[in-house]
């Protein structure tokens, strides 16, 4: 087979893929795009975003009954900032069924472009194998297609972490910030690397990162006058900050809450994790520290950005199952250096990340107490990507 026919096979390999995905993925409610896109209508008709009563009409009017459960506690009810509202903006032109799907294939589109994106890092003769490991777990991962499913921002996120690392790779630190800026105002997990930045004193990656954040923040003061930003700030951020025991948040914290607790219901998003936020976050800081001590000597390069997304993962408080797909960039960052054993032992917990997390009933997790360690499955795998990440670091990494 010549170039030109691997590479039209591949094409046509990869397209089927990504059909074969999107109809996996229309096969679920886009609960969360649901709700994010009735908060957009309410941005355009001049509604707060966190008026959970007049967003459950508007829900119902332009989605239908199905939304008539929601809007009634935090996780059930529009918890971003208002930028993540103004981001949807341009896909309330269409009905819901419409706009469901354009934005399916538009997110599916920033996924496939943030896994090419990532491959351009390595020099050509390594590009392979990164692309490999990333359209693999493309493909199986059950929480690339659980996002898209969702409707979630998790595409644009992997899109524009994608773009930051090669940046890096390229020393354009200031066009790195912006896009790390942009993922942590769609989610705050991303602003951990501006954290990392700091303690390395990459001043331009941090600088250009504080002041697309400021700006997207001056955009959230338009709906009404600054009401939304505030409450935003003042209520919802310290409700969600209490976390969720549910068995859909894969963050460390929640895990061992999960571990310790005498609850059993972990089908609730209304119960909390306690003190395990605050013991989860500091753990997740302690292995910030330790990568951070390990590459003092070095500059700052994709694979530290990789290694803080995994440590991002873990720190939540809230790191809902669906976020794991951003673990396919330190995927493919970190596959092309590993060798033997460990790049074994690598892909197992990489093969962990396909299968679903199990929702346990009270009565199975109260038999059998090891029961509870399979309710965080993916916050296993993500420490041990995590873990096999540190220990070959002693390989001096540096794409």
């Amino acid at each position: 087979m010549n170039a030109k026919s691997y590479r039209y096979t591949v094409f046509l390999l990869c397209l089927l893929a990504s059909l074969l995905l999107l109809v996996r993925a229309s096969r679920g409610f886009p609960w969360d795009y649901s709700i994010n896109w009735t908060a957009s209508l309410a941005l355009r008709n001049g509604v707060s975003l966190y008026d959970g009563t007049a967003l459950r009409e508007i829900g119902v009017q332009n989605v239908g009954l199905v939304m008539s459960p929601l809007f009634y506690q935090p996780f059930t009810s529009y918890i971003g900032l208002p930028t993540t509202a103004m981001f949807l903006l341009p896909f309330t032109i269409w009905g819901f069924s419409t706009s469901v799907l354009v934005y399916r294939v538009v997110a599916l589109l920033a996924f496939v472009g943030g896994i090419m994106i990532a491959g351009l890092i390595f020099p050509a003769k390594s590009r392979q194998i990164a692309w490999i490991t990333g359209g693999l777990c493309f493909v199986i991962w059950h929480s690339i297609v659980f996002s898209l499913e969702l409707g979630q921002v998790d595409a644009w996120i992997v899109l524009l972490l994608a773009i930051s690392m090669l940046a890096v790779q390229q020393n354009r630190w200031k066009v790195a910030g912006v896009c790390v800026g942009i993922a942590a105002l769609l989610k705050i997990s991303p602003g951990l690397l501006i954290v990392y930045c700091l303690i390395k004193r990459q001043w331009s990656v941090v600088g250009s990162a504080t002041l697309t954040i400021c700006a997207g923040l001056c955009l959230a003061l338009l709906p009404q006058q600054g009401a939304d930003l505030k409450q935003f700030i003042l209520y919802v951020f310290p409700s969600v900050g209490k976390s969720s025991i549910h068995i859909q948040n894969q963050a460390l914290g929640a895990w061992l809450a999960r571990l310790t607790t005498q609850e059993s219901q972990f089908l609730s998003f209304t119960v909390g994790i306690g003190v395990w936020r605050f013991i989860g976050l500091i753990v997740a800081m302690g292995l910030l520290c330790v990568l951070w001590w390990v590459r003092r000597d070095t500059r700052l390069s994709p694979i530290d950005f990789s290694m803080v997304i995994l440590v991002a993962l873990l720190a939540g408080p809230i790191t809902w199952d669906h976020y794991t797909s951003w673990a396919v960039l330190p995927a493919m960052l970190l596959m092309p250096y590993l060798r033997g054993r460990r790049r074994m032992v690598f892909v197992s917990f990489l093969v962990l990340l396909a299968f679903p997390v199990v929702y346990l009933t009270p009565e199975s997790i109260a038999t059998a107490w090891w029961m509870r360690i399979m309710t965080g499955t993916q916050t296993i795998a993500l420490l041990g990507m995590l873990s096999i990440s540190l220990l070959s670091l002693q390989n001096k990494l540096d794409v």
